[in-house]
């Protein structure tokens, strides 16, 4: 699994990229876009890990809200 760190769009920008993606697709024959509901802001970029250490990875972030 390639793992990150990162931060959810805010609806407004899903919007914002769904319409402009619907601009603009007539002109990218060959694009393929990312759905809008996978948009996010990578603060950090891990790499690759196993399960395992994806389940350790995320032990170590918990937060107490």
């Amino acid at each position: 699994m390639r793992i990150f760190v990162g931060l959810p769009m805010p609806d407004l920008v899903k919007n914002a990229y769904k319409k402009l993606q619907l601009e603009i697709a007539p002109l990218c024959k060959n694009a393929h876009f990312v759905a809008a509901d996978n948009l996010h802001l990578t603060l950090l970029f891990i790499g690759e890990m196993s399960l395992i250490e994806v389940q350790y990875f995320q032990q170590a972030l918990q937060v107490s809200l």
